[in-house]
Order: C-alpha cells, then structure tokens, then sequence
C-alpha cells in the first residue's frame, strides 16, 4: 500500500500506478518488479514487438513520481520476482512474460540491471551493457538511472556516456537534482562523454552554480564544447 506522503498529489500516484498495471494495494516490491516488465516490453529489441519510446517515457515519469510516494527505508527493500507481478493484478503478454523468465544474452544483462537484489551485481550489469556497443541498451540504463542505490546510478550514467546517448538528457536533470556529489559529477560527464549537444545546456547551466569544484569545472568543459560546436 502506498505510504501517506503529503507532498505527492494522490491522483498522480495513482495514475502512476496504473501505467505500471498495479493499483493503490501494490507494495514497493510490486513495482520495482512491474517496472521492470515496463521496461522491457518498451525495449526495441522486445521479443513481443512491443519496443515503444512513448511507453519508456510513460514508464519512467511513472516511477519517478512513485519514488516520491514511497520513502527510502520500502524502497531498499529485497525485490520480488516477475511472477509476483502477475499475482498484484499486472498481465504481461504470453511473449513478453516468457522472455522475462527465459532469456539470455544482452536482453538478461537488462534484466539483471533492474531486478538483481545485490546492488553490485546491477552496478556491473549496467556496466557490462555499456560496453555491449548496442545504444538500444539505453532503455535499461535509462531506467537505472533511478536506482537506489549510488553504485548502480554511477555506473548506468558511465555506460550512456560510453554509448552516447543523448536521449537520457531528461533524466540527467532529474537524476541531478537531488543526487550526491559522485553522482552529480557522474551525470555531468556522462553528458560531457555523450558530445557536445544542445539538449544538455540546461543540466550545465545548473551545474555550474554547483558547490562542488568538480562539478562545475566538468560542466564547463561540456558547455564550452557546445558553444564551440554552435560557432563551426
């Protein structure tokens, strides 16, 4: 059950928890589990054909305003299988929920990424996806992102940089809002990493009003570069 949380407006949670396919019951294991289906099924590689940008983007506004709801100390908690997803009312297709259970390869290193209890294991499965080369990776470690846990974010920021993504732009800025100095510095060069591209002057604006020297000094390298692409 959703803990009472007065700052987060009770319809968006619940309109969250419905793109996730769960209700008001669901537990913090519930969704973890069922955001990770979520994330597969948008895959471009999903086996069912269900690869969908607009559904990843649903996907990931839907956890952000979750992690919100819920405090720190549920969030930490083990996570369940996918088959307790089915049990809190989600029905994935017949395709998509054998995948889940059956596949291997690159699909299982995403998998790994977003469901595996020990935190290191999902740190170096994001960073094992980095160095697959595939930027369709993105969808995994876009969703790692908002991991709990500071090792996993690090690594999945590091692997998007590796692979160029400039689509994980938005994240970036949520990620660095309320983040740590290693993470900050880690989302900033990650953006620096991706090349130099309009969509992440905003994160460099705001980082350069940063505290810590390395942020700033590594926003500035990147917003130096776009400037400097911008005048050729």
């Amino acid at each position: 059950m959703v803990p009472p949380d007065a700052t987060v407006d009770a319809r968006s949670v619940t309109s969250a928890l419905q793109t996730l396919g769960l209700d008001r019951s669901a537990g913090w294991k519930d969704i973890r589990a069922a955001y990770a289906l979520k994330v597969k099924q948008a895959h471009p590689d999903s086996s069912a054909g269900r690869g969908s940008r607009f559904l990843l983007e649903r996907t990931l506004r839907a956890y952000r305003v979750l992690k919100e709801a819920y405090p720190v100390e549920v969030r930490r908690s083990p996570v369940r299988s996918v088959r307790s997803v089915r049990a809190a009312g989600t029905k994935p297709t017949r395709d998509v929920s054998r995948a889940a259970t059956a596949e291997t390869g690159f699909g299982a290193l995403g998998q790994t990424a977003l469901t595996a209890p020990d935190p290191a294991r999902r740190a170096e499965a994001c960073a094992k996806l980095g160095q697959t080369g595939k930027r369709s990776a993105a969808a995994y470690l876009r969703a790692s992102l908002y991991d709990d846990d500071d090792q996993v974010v690090v690594a999945a920021a590091s692997a998007l940089g590796r692979l160029k993504v400039r689509a994980a732009f938005g994240d970036y800025d949520c990620v660095f809002e309320s983040a740590n100095r290693v993470v900050r510095v880690s989302v900033v060069r990650a953006a620096v990493e991706t090349g130099p591209a309009e969509c992440f002057r905003k994160l460099f604006v705001r980082a350069l009003k940063d505290d810590d020297r390395a942020v700033r000094r590594t926003a500035l390298t990147g917003l130096s570069r776009i400037n400097t692409a911008a005048q050729v």
